[in-house]
């Protein structure tokens, strides 16, 4: 069963968290600012960025779509600094 949550950003913030082993992310809009796709491992609100195979954080300063494999099920949230615009995040998963 997919699960999706759509929200108008505000200027700063998160979205609510889902448990996601797999999933898709889509931010879209006219905006500015920085986006983040952060996990909570240990559930204990422990939130960090998830990186590339490298070990770098992701940041994401314009429009995306991101496939999610978290390997189990993980909280996962989108967090965001809106300087100007309007952007919509979609984060769907199962």
């Amino acid at each position: 069963m997919a699960i999706k949550v759509s929200e108008s950003l505000a200027a700063t913030g998160s979205t609510d968290l889902l448990v996601l082993k797999s999933g898709f992310v889509s931010v879209q809009g006219t905006w500015a600012g920085t986006i983040n796709v952060e996990v909570d491992p240990t559930g204990a609100g422990s939130w960090s960025n998830i990186t590339d195979t490298a070990g770098t954080a992701l940041a994401f300063t314009g429009n995306f779509n991101l496939a999610i494999d978290n390997g189990a099920p993980v909280k996962t949230r989108v967090k965001f600094t809106r300087t100007s615009g309007t952007a919509v995040v979609a984060l769907i998963g199962e």
